[in-house]
């Protein structure tokens, strides 16, 4: 499953890539510092590098990490169903024949 997972993550992270070397992203970034105070710009600015550096480093690994729980979660949650879907269906009683024999 944990293949399953970084081919998803791999996607989802060229799709990332792809969408932040954008111009218009990148525009989006610089203009995003005239939101704070002009004493602030700065600082927002070294704070963006931060995360950018962040993402560019560990990104793929918590992508990888958090579609590896969602799949075992997706198994799990059909598991379940399945086991409640095949006892309402009767899967698990006895048959008659053989509830009789056990003296119940």
């Amino acid at each position: 499953m944990s293949k399953i997972a970084h081919r998803f993550a791999r996607l989802v992270w060229y799709g990332c890539l792809w969408l932040m070397r954008r111009p218009w992203m990148k525009r989006l970034q610089r203009s995003s510092r005239r939101l704070f105070p002009p004493a602030l710009q700065g600082r927002a600015q070294e704070s963006l590098l931060r995360q950018n550096r962040f993402a560019r480093r560990f990104g793929l690994r918590i992508l990888t990490v958090l579609f590896t729980f969602m799949l075992g979660y997706m198994a799990l949650v059909v598991a379940y169903v399945g086991v409640i879907a095949l006892y309402e269906s009767g899967f698990f009683n006895l048959p008659r024949e053989l509830a009789g024999r056990t003296g119940r």
